[in-house]
C-alpha cells in the first residue's frame, strides 16, 4: 500500500508561486512613466488607423465615381457606334440603287 501512494506521488511537481518584490515609489513612478509611454504610443498608432482608414475610404470613393465615368462612356460610344453602324449601312443601301430611283424621289420632294 506505501508503494502505491509513492508511484501517486512521484509524477507529481510542486510549483512554487513567483516570488512578488515590494514596490517602491521609484518603481511606481517608473510604472507610471512606461504606462504614459505606451499610451502614448497606442494613442498616435490609433490615430494613425484613423487616417489610414479615411485614406482608404477616399480612394474607394474616386475608384467607384471613375467606375461610373467609365461605364457612362463605354455607355455613350456603344450608342455611338450603333447610331454609325445604322447610318453606314442606310448609306450603303442609297449607294446601291440605281440613279433613276434617286432622281425620282428627289423629284417628289421637291414638288
Amino acid at each position: 500500500m506505501i508503494e502505491t501512494r509513492l508511484r501517486k506521488t512521484r509524477g507529481r511537481r510542486t510549483v512554487k508561486p513567483p516570488h512578488r518584490t515590494a514596490t517602491t515609489p521609484a518603481s511606481q513612478s517608473s510604472n507610471k512613466k512606461k504606462i504614459a509611454l505606451l499610451t502614448r504610443k497606442l494613442n498616435d498608432a490609433l490615430e494613425q488607423r484613423k487616417a489610414a482608414s479615411m485614406r482608404e475610404a477616399a480612394t474607394s470613393r474616386e475608384l467607384s465615381q471613375a467606375l461610373e465615368r467609365e461605364t457612362a462612356t463605354s455607355r455613350e460610344l456603344s450608342e455611338s457606334l450603333e447610331r454609325e453602324t445604322a447610318t453606314s449601312q442606310v448609306l450603303g443601301i442609297i449607294s446601291s440603287l440605281p440613279v433613276s430611283i434617286l432622281h425620282e424621289a428627289y423629284a417628289s420632294k421637291k414638288g
